[in-house]
């Protein structure tokens, strides 16, 4: 009896400490949920950069909700067209998007971070690599 009231309690215990977000089946949380018209920059590669973490194959529905809202509100043409590019995910980026992308990265004018979000998605094969994975944490952070 003493070992089920125990269970019990801690089982409470979990679920009240679980976020909120994982019980809804939302998923990785993405920078921004507010409803502005444009979106900030930082959030939006935030987002896109989170979205790259998570990734396998392609990006969910909820993400594609995401990339759809930055590609139709970014201020950064850049940001929209490696938006659209993810959208178009299947395994790798398509050669249209690998054209875009590789514009994007040879844009000494672009940030640096930008440049390097192109690239990773550039070079997509399924999922980020490892050394990728760490580029995309450090945007993140």
């Amino acid at each position: 009896m003493k070992n089920t009231t125990v269970f019990l309690i801690t089982l409470i215990i979990c679920l009240f400490t679980i976020p909120q977000n994982l019980l809804a089946g939302e998923g990785h949380k993405h920078a921004s949920s507010s409803n502005h018209s444009a979106m900030d920059s930082d959030d939006s590669l935030k987002n896109m950069a989170n979205i790259m973490m998570h990734l396998n194959h392609r990006p969910s529905s909820s993400d594609m909700k995401v990339l759809k809202k930055i590609a139709n509100n970014s201020h950064s043409k850049h940001e929209k067209t490696i938006a659209q590019s993810m959208m178009n995910l299947e395994h790798k980026a398509s050669s249209a998007d690998k054209t875009k992308l590789k514009g994007i990265m040879n844009d000494t004018s672009a940030a640096e971070n930008v440049r390097e979000l192109a690239a990773i998605v550039y070079n997509l094969s399924h999922q980020a690599s490892r050394n990728d994975k760490h580029k995309l944490q450090a945007m993140i952070d």
